[in-house]
């Protein structure tokens, strides 16, 4: 491995079942009730594109910018509050760095949460750079982030590892020719593991594993 490219939500931090939980209050809270699919049905949108699906779906008499600046508001507030790092996260970090691997980070969530819930845990500084889904303009569904990210760090995507808890991020990281590490998160659905299991060269249920 001469560099690593590490998703953020499930895999670093602790926090999709926050994610999951923001999204269908939501709707609770105006008045839609919980449909238990949405969570799933945007998972690999942008958060651009998930949140006009469910405006479209739901029929919200809301614009998307105030939608997106209502679960914004808080996701950020749970991201400066309760949401933790996941364990051996902060000595794996300081372990790559010694060992001098070039770190970034490929996500989902917007440049607005991001950035703040990564320098709220202390590990922004470990990532020369953090690239999202909306700046590429496509999901994880698509292995445009990764490529991107291994051709900002000057690398061939044989020589990255992608950290992962996502299999539709795992499938097309590796359909691109990367690593893989798959790192457990509960969030993630039971049915998808097999598979994860198969694409992933190795599956971790903690950073500890790897110290």
């Amino acid at each position: 491995m001469k560099g690593a490219i590490f998703d953020m939500d499930g895999t670093l931090l602790d926090s999709m079942g926050t994610w999951d939980r923001i999204v269908p209050q939501y709707l609770i809270n105006h008045g839609v009730d919980d449909p238990g699919d949405i969570n799933g049905e945007i998972a690999a949108m942008t958060f651009e594109d998930g949140i006009q699906y469910t405006i479209k779906r739901f029929g919200l008499p809301m614009t998307a910018s105030q939608v997106m600046q209502g679960i914004s508001d808080q996701m950020l507030w749970e991201y400066t509050h309760t949401v933790r790092m996941k364990p051996g996260v902060l000595e794996y970090l300081k372990m790559l760095r010694q060992e001098g691997i070039p770190m970034c980070i490929a996500t989902a969530t917007g440049r607005a949460l991001s950035l703040p819930a990564l320098r709220c845990q202390g590990i922004l500084d470990f990532f020369q750079f953090v690239l999202t889904v909306e700046e590429v303009g496509v999901g994880k569904e698509y292995p445009d982030i990764f490529l991107q990210s291994a051709q900002r760090m000057g690398l061939a995507p044989k020589d990255c590892c992608v950290f992962e808890d996502a299999l539709h991020g795992i499938r097309s990281a590796s359909s691109a020719g990367f690593q893989i590490c798959a790192v457990k998160d509960e969030g993630s659905a039971v049915v998808d593991r097999e598979e994860i299991r198969r694409l992933s060269d190795i599956c971790i249920e903690s950073f500890r594993e790897l110290l």
